[in-house]
């Protein structure tokens, strides 16, 4: 519908990535320099590390979980030398994290390797065992997920009709599914309320444009 966009005044580098702590002041961001951590009433900077990579934060909004040497990692911005750890490392290929689940532990990730497809696992963001236990694990890839701000649902885009299209499946069992995209669609993220799915999808002339679907939810 036409809606204008604002720039965050965060210099003109490639930034990728953004994502809201709970509290919806600070935003972390990977940059070509390393991953960010803006804060919108201060307009500090303060950098997290050098390597930039795409990072989601924990529910409390304290830490932020990344990808790194195949494995998940948790640091907390800001902290005295900025200590670093494993919470979960594949037998093979590597996991990127998406989203934390609002009870703080069910962290959901993206499995990739050469013996299977691109899949969805869920992680302990505590570092409890089990490490990792698939969530959604089929012949196509399913990428790019967000739990629900209840917890009970998972957006995903997967490729299983030929394209990509975002999906919502319950996160319990991972059935329910239903599929939200009518023209293609990627990188779903829940509004804080639950009640619509933001994606970005193709559009005849331009590039990329993001969409919004109203969800309504009950016990399916």
């Amino acid at each position: 519908n036409g809606r204008s966009l604002d720039t965050l005044p965060l210099g003109a580098a490639e930034l990728r990535e953004p994502r809201y702590s709970a509290d919806g002041r600070h935003i972390a961001y990977s940059a070509s320099d390393g991953n960010w951590v803006y804060d919108r009433e201060t307009g500090a900077r303060t950098l997290v590390r050098e390597r930039g990579s795409s990072m989601t934060w924990s529910f409390s909004g304290l830490e932020l979980y990344y990808g790194e040497d195949g494995g998940v990692k948790r640091v907390t911005p800001g902290a005295a030398g900025g200590a670093e750890e494993f919470i979960a490392r594949p037998p093979s290929g590597s996991v990127w994290p998406l989203s934390m689940g609002p009870n703080g532990t069910a962290l959901l990730g993206r499995w990739t390797s050469a013996a299977r497809s691109i899949d969805l696992v869920l992680m302990s963001g505590d570092g409890a065992s089990p490490a990792l236990r698939d969530f959604l694990v089929a012949d196509w890839h399913e990428m790019a997920g967000a739990i629900s701000p209840d917890g009970k649902w998972v957006a995903y885009a997967s490729n299983e009709s030929g394209e990509l299209e975002v999906y919502v499946r319950r996160l319990s069992d991972a059935g329910g599914q239903v599929r939200v995209s009518t023209a293609g669609g990627f990188g779903p993220r829940w509004s804080r309320d639950g009640t619509a799915l933001y994606y970005q999808a193709s559009i005849p002339g331009a590039d990329r444009a993001v969409f919004r679907a109203a969800v309504r939810s009950g016990d399916g």
